[in-house]
């Protein structure tokens, strides 16, 4: 990952999800612009990230970052138990954003 990239984009973007294992490393983003990241710390296999990643994007498309977070976890948490606070929201507290209108 380049250090300091979101700072040198013109548009820096509002959301990076890295819905890979390990990925907790890349909540330094939020201190680089970025203003929700979301992270997943340990091994996730590939249908529960799929899952995750499809109910975050639908969320999207209708509801705030954070509640849209919420919804794809409780999904994720129902069917994948042992997923349980595997993926997290990087966020200034209180800030929330509707990305899609």
């Amino acid at each position: 990952m380049v250090a300091g990239l979101p700072m040198r984009a013109k548009i820096r973007p509002a959301l990076a999800v890295f819905n890979v294992c390990d990925s907790s490393d890349a909540a330094a983003l939020a201190s680089d612009g970025v203003a929700f990241v979301i992270t997943c710390a340990g091994q996730v296999d590939d249908d529960a990230a799929r899952l995750f990643a499809g109910e975050l994007c639908s969320g999207l498309m209708r509801l705030p970052v954070r509640d849209s977070f919420e919804a794809a976890h409780a999904t994720l948490q129902n069917r994948h138990q042992a997923t349980d606070k595997m993926y997290q929201l990087h966020a200034p507290p209180g800030q929330d954003a509707l990305l899609f209108s």
